[in-house]
């Protein structure tokens, strides 16, 4: 839980290192991202959160200004833009049960594109679906946000 009070007008990078200190987590500005949604190091805000999970308070104060985040690694977060985010395809690996076969693999890989939407994947797309036989992994290349729902998904699927 977190709890920030910055009732002084305040820019981006001061809040942020306050909410570092807080959350005990380190956070990246993409200034670029926010720049091309209009925000500069100059704008002036205030911050108030009172024991909240870290998500709920960052979400509190990116929304309204129409940006968002993304977690790096287990330590660190970048503040950016939506349309930042979903430009940034990430790849992630996902191993599967010993057992499964390749049909298996073109069922789970169609369930994946049913549920993000085929719009996201190649050829209209830029998302992709690979299957690694050396590791028995399934490679995704998707959006942060959007592997999210398939870790889920497969999660789902493992305690079936």
């Amino acid at each position: 839980p977190v709890t920030l009070k910055i009732w002084r007008d305040s820019n981006l990078e001061s809040i942020a290192a306050e909410f570092e200190k807080a959350a005990e987590l380190q956070v990246l500005i993409d200034w670029h991202a926010l720049h091309s949604a209009g925000w500069s190091p100059k704008d002036m805000m205030t911050f108030v959160c009172r024991n909240q999970p870290a998500e709920q308070a960052l979400i509190s104060r990116l929304e309204p200004m129409g940006l968002t985040y993304r977690v790096v690694n287990p330590t660190t977060i970048q503040i950016s833009t939506y349309e930042a985010l979903e430009a940034q395809h990430e790849i992630e690996f996902y191993p599967l049960p010993g057992n499964a076969a390749p049909e298996d693999m073109k069922q789970i890989s169609e369930r994946i594109v049913q549920r993000i939407g085929q719009a996201k994947f190649q050829p209209a797309g830029r998302g992709a679906i690979g299957f690694d036989t050396n590791s028995r992994s399934l490679i995704v290349s998707l959006p942060q946000h959007d592997q999210v729902i398939v870790h889920a998904l497969l999660s789902a699927d493992a305690t079936e």
